[in-house]
């Protein structure tokens, strides 16, 4: 019997029971915080957008202008779809021994679409 309260008196208020809640918010508010930083960095690390005018290699592969899926914290190199090469150096020698420098520059232009099928090979290749 030492297990039961004791009789309330009339009029008098119910005893209060200290209410048990969760941790302080001080405490939750900084973790969360930290945590949707840390989604934020790692969802921003799987995305690359490749401009317009250029292909990316990614994962071994051309992809074209958008947003693309990469591997988190890959570089990726993008190449221009048309440009010009100035001034490129090539240094040979002749047979004689006398050294020849020969400066070359062109004008390219890349079609990706020709570039996935030769990529892609003959169909029926293993």
């Amino acid at each position: 019997m030492s297990r039961l309260r004791p009789p309330l008196r009339p009029g008098s208020p119910p005893p209060v029971r200290a209410a048990r809640t969760g941790p302080p918010l001080r405490r939750v508010v900084p973790i969360g915080i930290g945590f949707a930083a840390v989604a934020a960095v790692a969802l921003a690390a799987l995305f690359v957008r490749v401009p317009e005018g250029s292909v990316a290699a990614i994962g071994g592969t051309l992809r074209e202008s958008g947003w693309r899926l990469r591997r988190p914290f890959a570089r990726v190199p993008f190449i221009p779809l048309a440009g010009r090469l100035e001034g490129v150096d090539v240094e040979r020698r002749t047979e004689e021994g006398a050294s020849i420098r020969i400066r070359l520059s062109f004008a390219y232009e890349l079609e990706p679409g020709r570039l996935a099928e030769a990529a892609a090979g003959p169909v029926g290749a293993a």
